[in-house]
């Protein structure tokens, strides 16, 4: 059963919670993501990464019945709101995929320590000239290495589960806890 077969029940009368963008239907479906400027309800930056982490759980809280909660769990929802998209293609659903993104990132953000890293302080967004919002980043507490969530997202809607938030969440948790604390000598 797919996630949007479990929508709650809403009176004929009531507004979908956002407008149509009749553009979008000139976009062919299954196209990829190609660096357009994003319609979001806050700026691309780091400093709004929990207002658009927190527009995409609203908008989902209204449509279905799960519950996006930052936890690493929740992260299995957000999969299967992502597998709705892949024959759209991330092109068509590039906002509210970003925000799947921010929210994938809250999650490591606001329970394990993580921090997010703009796309200026990623030397591989330069060198291979991609789109800004694909730069966003987490990193593990003492640690550098950068985990692109923003860019995960948009590869879950473009390969599907092999490219699974849940599963990157998981890997990311082990990670960090195999980690050895720093020597204190």
């Amino acid at each position: 059963m797919g996630l949007f077969n479990r929508r709650k029940k809403k009176p004929a009368d009531e507004p979908l919670p956002n407008a149509r963008q009749e553009w979008k239907d000139e976009i062919p479906w299954g196209t990829v993501y190609g660096g357009r400027e994003l319609d979001l309800p806050a700026p691309l930056e780091i400093a709004s990464a929990p207002a658009l982490a927190q527009w995409f759980v609203d908008v989902f809280a209204g449509e279905t019945d799960v519950t996006l909660d930052y936890s690493v769990r929740s992260l299995e929802d957000v999969d299967s709101i992502l597998a709705e998209f892949e024959e759209r293609g991330s092109e068509r659903t590039a906002e509210v995929t970003a925000c799947a993104g921010f929210y994938a990132g809250e999650v490591f953000v606001r329970n394990h320590g993580f921090r997010w890293h703009a796309p200026e302080e990623n030397p591989l967004m330069q060198e291979f000239d991609a789109p800004r919002a694909l730069g966003f980043a987490i990193s593990a507490p003492g640690d550098d290495a950068q985990s692109n969530i923003v860019n995960k997202a948009f590869k879950r809607v473009e390969n599907g589960n092999e490219d699974s938030l849940a599963f990157f969440g998981r890997f990311l948790l082990a990670d960090l806890r195999s980690t050895p604390e720093p020597d204190a000598s």
